[in-house]
């Protein structure tokens, strides 16, 4: 599957027999864009005021290199089953 290095990283999520190979040093990234209807200048600037104080807060850092680096994550031991710790039918 080709995909981008931060999409590929949710797909990881939830299929975790999977990992992205990113062929290229650093994480590309790509704009995104929000669409706002003509006339609605309140809300473009709303969002445009939003974006730049996640922005300057390091906020947007903080979850990119969470969910996009899973950096700070940690792996959690699952939790205890009559099936798995009793019967052994599954690992």
């Amino acid at each position: 599957m080709i995909a981008s290095a931060e999409a590929g990283s949710a797909w990881t999520l939830i299929y975790p027999q999977y990992m992205v190979v990113n062929t290229k040093p650093g994480i590309a990234t790509f704009p995104l864009g929000f669409e706002v209807a003509k006339g609605s200048q309140d809300l473009l600037n709303f969002l445009n005021n939003w974006l730049q104080i996640k922005k300057n807060s390091q906020q947007v850092k903080a979850v990119y290199d969470f969910w996009i680096l899973g950096q700070g994550a940690v792996s959690k031991k699952p939790s205890w089953s009559v099936i798995r710790n009793v019967l052994k039918l599954v690992k």
